[in-house]
């Protein structure tokens, strides 16, 4: 069996795991502060705190920290800065599984934070039902489960035993519905790897935003 068939196989072997992954996700709350929710369905830390611990049991190497706005006020009036920006409990994360050497370098890229939970809804927006083949919560699509389907397919690589020669990394930052600054962060911290694939859900169109 070849490396591929072995990943492919893992992630058939373990649907449903990766599915409560999701869940999970959803049923920690996790609203960007711009659009005024209650404070304990606020900011992202709790979120990424499980993330990290979630890669962390995979053995990767994790770096999380807050934006600091000082440090990226050289950027001010570019796309993604924000003087007003309060980094408390807003943290970014970088889970890199280390490659044998010699490989190019990817990152998996996500927000974790999401708009406003809305009203009108059929089910808890942040209960992560399970209905007719749907997942139904507040980030299921933008985008929870892009970045549940990252950590599984970087899961996927290490419980399968595969070894890839260059660095893999899962990369989710805070702040991207307002005002963008999580990616800043990233990027100003030097951060370049060689590839990266950002899982928003935009049914594959090359979308070169920002707000």
């Amino acid at each position: 069996m070849d490396n591929k068939e072995k990943v492919l196989g893992w992630i058939d072997e373990n649907q449903e795991h990766i599915v409560d992954l999701l869940v999970k996700l959803i049923r920690i709350p996790s609203v960007n502060p711009y659009f005024g929710e209650k404070d304990e369905e606020a900011r992202e830390g709790r979120v990424q705190t499980a993330i990290k611990e979630y890669m962390e049991d995979l053995g990767a190497e994790v770096d999380m920290w807050e934006p600091d706005v000082e440090g990226l006020s050289k950027y001010e009036g570019y796309p993604g800065y924000s003087r007003d920006f309060d980094p408390k409990d807003r943290p970014n994360v970088v889970a890199t599984v280390k490659g044998t050497g010699n490989g190019k370098s990817i990152a998996l890229m996500g927000h974790v934070d999401t708009v406003a939970k809305g009203t009108q809804w059929s089910a808890d927006p942040f209960g992560g039902e399970i209905r007719d083949g749907a997942i139904y919560g507040r980030g299921a699509i933008d985008m929870k489960g892009g970045v549940a389907a990252m950590m599984a397919a970087l899961e996927s690589i290490v419980r399968s035993g595969v070894k890839l020669c260059g660095d893999a990394s899962v990369v989710t930052v805070a702040a991207e519905e307002n005002p963008g600054i999580g990616t800043l962060a990233y990027v100003d911290k030097g951060y370049r790897p060689d590839a990266c694939i950002m899982t928003e859900a935009t049914e594959l169109k090359i979308s070169p935003l920002c707000r």
